[in-house]
């Protein structure tokens, strides 16, 4: 289970997520799947397609939002 704040020497992972619905959001990485309950979902709501958070191109105008 990760703590936060990261401390000095921590790892991470990037992970692609899904779009923040009924307060779940799926992130994929490396190691699978995992669907995740969001404590702030309204937040995250709110920034998910803005451009806010970090993002690849999956096909033309098409991306996938990366954390």
């Amino acid at each position: 289970m990760e703590h936060f704040p990261l401390q000095p020497g921590d790892s991470g992972t990037t992970a692609m997520l899904s779009l923040c619905a009924g307060g779940l959001l799926r992130t994929w990485t490396g190691a699978g799947s995992r669907l995740w309950s969001v404590r702030d979902a309204d937040f995250l709501r709110g920034i998910q397609g803005t451009g806010v958070i970090g993002r690849s191109v999956r096909e033309y105008r098409r991306f996938r939002e990366a954390a």
